[in-house]
């Protein structure tokens, strides 16, 4: 049991010293790396994303107006009347007799 804990021990000793260590002598340094070459990188993916995708919103915009601009109707000079568009059906009338919820009586009412 002892052997066990003076493992334990020196095993938290040994990583207290080596994190201060980073501390003092390389997080200066890390953050210095990160700021110059990870963080750029970072926002020129994001960049490039926004961009991709402003271009695929317009090419599906041209499509979509090429393709109507070849499926439209043409207009007819001796048309009839234009058709009226479809009218949804109205919904059920509700009575003021009954309630709009359904309540649960209580025992006893």
């Amino acid at each position: 049991m002892k052997r066990i804990l003076i493992t334990v021990l020196l095993t938290i000793f040994c990583f207290g010293i080596g994190l201060t260590s980073l501390i003092v002598n390389d997080l200066s340094n890390l953050n210095k790396w990160y700021q110059t070459e990870v963080r750029p990188t970072i926002h020129k993916e994001d960049h490039r994303d926004i961009h991709k995708m402003n271009d695929r919103k317009n090419e599906n915009k041209k499509e979509q107006s090429k393709e109507w601009q070849t499926t439209a109707p043409k207009a007819e000079t001796n048309s009839a009347a234009p058709i009226a568009p479809p009218v949804a059906p109205a919904p059920p009338a509700h009575t003021p007799s009954e309630p709009a919820v359904p309540t649960i009586n209580a025992p006893g009412n």
